[in-house]
């Protein structure tokens, strides 16, 4: 779940050259008050396990096989986090960014008294973030102090924020996951059960030592009927191979009759054909899919723009506890 997001950018030079076979992306960082290095960031593409951190003089250095619409986002401890778009159609793209110290946000005013203790808060958050079931439960969020909570009883929503990226321990699928928190609302009714969530961020992920048997198992178990398994599905054209049925009411269709597929050398158009779709995976999971407009599939079946479709069903039903990299595999 994601949504468009800014950043100031005080200083960004690009550089492109066509000498490597894939794309070589190199820079350093920067601090926009006194032009000093800035050790130990991070840097990474959003939503993968592509990423690095930037040395003692700031330098960084990335290597990236295909090509990907995903931004590379650059965040620090003490900065203003920025996103990038890189085209990494270019064999060499480098770039100096000057990041802005972060200024502490302050949390919203609500003229009424919030009736929800922290503990009820943080649990209702965790629910629809993590997900349920064993996933969640193997998962950890280590940096939870971090996180302000507030429930407004008149419109009856719970929202999050966080000034530092959320460090969450996935034992489930032996990931560390670096999340960016960037919006979170969850709506309730008057039983106390969420109606609407909606929540945004970045994230970045990386690969716990123990990769163990479970973990792949795990990791196939979460791929498996996902948006991303979809997307991949939907551009290699392989739908009903990998046992996804499209249907408008009860009649089944085909791609042909849903989506028009123009391929690019780096990514391909789709350019849907109704308005409304249901999804149906081996036999038992049910999604839906809503499309707004056209959009573009990458060669990690990364789509963009977000908005341009929206997921429901079993494929919006699943958290950051079952969430995986674009990457993946990793090679």
């Amino acid at each position: 779940m994601r949504s468009n997001w800014y950043f100031s950018v005080v200083c960004l030079l690009l550089f492109f050259s066509g000498i490597q076979a894939q794309t070589s992306i190199t820079g350093r960082i920067f601090s926009a008050k006194d032009s000093s290095f800035v050790q130990g960031a991070s840097i990474y593409f959003d939503g993968t396990s592509i990423g690095t951190s930037s040395g003692p003089n700031g330098h960084f250095a990335l290597n990236l096989k295909d090509h990907i619409t995903s931004d590379i986002i650059i965040s620090s401890v003490g900065y203003k986090s920025i996103a990038l778009q890189v085209d990494s159609q270019h064999k060499a793209v480098r770039f100096s960014v000057y990041l802005k110290e972060s200024e502490e946000s302050l949390p919203t005013v609500f003229l009424e008294d919030d009736p929800w203790s922290r503990k009820k808060k943080l649990a209702y958050f965790k629910q629809e973030f993590l997900g349920a079931g064993s996933a969640a439960k193997s998962c950890k969020i280590l940096n939870e102090d971090q996180l302000e909570l507030t429930y407004s009883p008149s419109s009856k929503k719970l929202r999050v924020y966080s000034n530092e990226p959320l460090i969450v321990q996935n034992d489930y699928l032996a990931y560390k996951l670096q999340y960016d928190l960037l919006e979170f609302e969850a709506v309730y009714s008057a039983s106390e059960i969420a109606v609407e969530v909606y929540y945004a961020g970045t994230s970045f992920f990386q690969d716990q030592e123990k990769l163990r048997k479970k973990h792949l198992k795990a990791r196939e178990m979460s791929y498996a009927g996902s948006s991303l398994h979809f997307m991949r599905s939907l551009k290699n054209e392989e739908l009903l191979h990998n046992q996804f049925q499209l249907y408008s009411d009860d009649r089944e269709l085909f791609i042909k009759d849903v989506f028009e597929l123009k391929e690019f050398p780096n990514y391909t158009q789709v350019l849907p054909l109704v308005n409304n779709i249901r999804i149906r995976f081996r036999q038992h999971y049910w999604s839906f899919l809503k499309l707004e407009s056209s959009f573009i599939i990458d060669d990690y079946g990364n789509f963009a723009p977000p908005r341009a479709l929206t997921f429901g069903g079993d494929m919006s039903a699943r958290r950051v506890s079952t969430m995986l990299p674009l990457d993946y595999p990793s090679n």
